[in-house]
């Protein structure tokens, strides 16, 4: 994807946009039990109290973009987090009635999993695994180094949960690619889609679309989105008040 990207703080225009030929929403669950430390996928429901809240709020702020009466898809994460996320989200848009369908069952976006003793020294690949999230992985991790996520964000340190950063960056380009394609080919009347997934996929997008440093005050909090509008020659992310346009 050959990018130009013109980002700017305020997204007041006086020039009205054209209706998109899509509309996705790309969320992260909220707040967690695990506190996004990994996790046992077999949870039932690992959603705090203000996680629920969260996305509700996530809910309400969706809800005030769509008109009335919207056919909503949703695509979701294999995560519980994420599946929890997508569920309250749906029940939340179709009491305020919309029409919300869900897509697939979500799938793992890892290749490989890694997994290591309790004492942190052995790293076992395991190929063609169902992915997993053991706790005992994220507590070792965060007690040898409490910067282990931005660290890892800015290449310092190794990942010793799944695959190389930079290898999860071009999938997350791919996917926004895909997306952008299918709703080119389909040329919609602003389809709308919800992507429940993690903040490192926000993340992500922050830094490749609004060439943002990743770091403990910058990365994206529990239940936030960044709303992707396709268009025929453009496509324009906003996040909050910000707004990054990517000639494609």
């Amino acid at each position: 994807m050959n990018l130009d990207i013109q980002a700017s703080k305020n997204i007041e225009s006086g020039e009205k946009e054209p209706e998109p030929l899509a509309t996705i929403f790309i969320v992260r669950h909220g707040e967690s039990l695990s506190k996004e430390q990994l996790d046992n996928p077999e949870v039932e429901n690992d959603l705090t109290e203000d996680g629920v809240r969260q996305v509700q709020s996530l809910a309400a702020r969706i809800n005030s973009r769509l008109k009335g009466g919207e056919k909503v898809y949703v695509m979701k994460s294999p995560r519980v987090r994420a599946q929890n996320t997508a569920k309250l989200l749906k029940d939340e848009l179709s009491q305020a009635n919309h029409k919300v369908a869900e897509l697939g069952k979500g799938r793992s976006s890892l290749d490989k999993i890694k997994d290591i003793n309790s004492q942190g020294e052995e790293v076992l690949y395991v190929d063609g695994a169902k992915e997993k999230y053991l706790s005992e992985i994220a507590e070792i991790v965060a007690r040898k180094n409490p910067d282990y996520y931005t660290e890892l964000r800015a290449g310092k340190t190794e990942n010793l949960v799944s695959e190389p950063i930079d290898k999860y960056r071009e999938k997350v380009t791919s996917v926004i690619k895909r997306l952008v394609e299918i709703a080119r080919k389909k040329a919609g009347e602003n389809e709308i889609l919800i992507l429940s997934t993690h903040g490192e996929w926000l993340d992500t997008v922050l830094e490749q679309y609004f060439s943002k440093k990743i770091t403990k005050e910058t990365q994206v909090k529990p239940a936030s989105e960044i709303e992707l509008q396709v268009f025929q020659d453009k496509i324009v992310f906003i996040y909050g008040d910000e707004k990054a346009e990517v000639n494609v």
